[in-house]
């Protein structure tokens, strides 16, 4: 095999990896790209929360003086708690950065991993480096 036959099995050995990373890229995406969004929902301070114990009735939030929703379903909902509230901005505060940096990661490497495709595909520079043997 020549020269020029081997850098061409390394591109295509390459090709393989870059779909390989663009199929993980892209199932990352489908379960991180919206990590912001999902946290600003689950941490909602002005969210209603469902009375689950049977005990609160609707005539004990009337006599303790507490607002209350009822629902259809004779589901009651009260506001959160100042505590409840105070974690919920606490969550939003300290997770967003976070969910932000992973949300933008996920859409630079599937930018990366298009353009290596995009690349590879149609013999762009990256490719012509590796066949000439410049890129290790």
């Amino acid at each position: 095999m020549n020269t020029k036959d081997g850098h061409l099995a390394k591109v295509t050995r390459i090709g393989r990896k870059c779909v390989m990373a663009g199929m993980l890229v892209g199932l990352m995406l489908g379960g991180t790209s919206c990590l912001t969004q999902k946290l600003w929902e689950d941490a909602n301070p002005n969210e209603w929360v469902r009375v689950a114990s049977p005990q609160l009735t609707e005539s004990v939030l009337r006599e303790k003086g507490i607002e209350y929703r009822k629902t259809s379903e004779d589901n009651l909902f009260v506001r959160k708690t100042t505590a409840e509230k105070m974690r919920d901005y606490h969550l939003r505060a300290l997770g967003a950065p976070v969910t932000v940096v992973v949300d933008t990661a996920s859409a630079v490497g599937t930018i990366v991993v298009i353009g290596l495709l995009e690349d590879l595909s149609h013999g762009g520079p990256v490719t012509e480096s590796l066949i000439r043997g410049h890129a290790h």
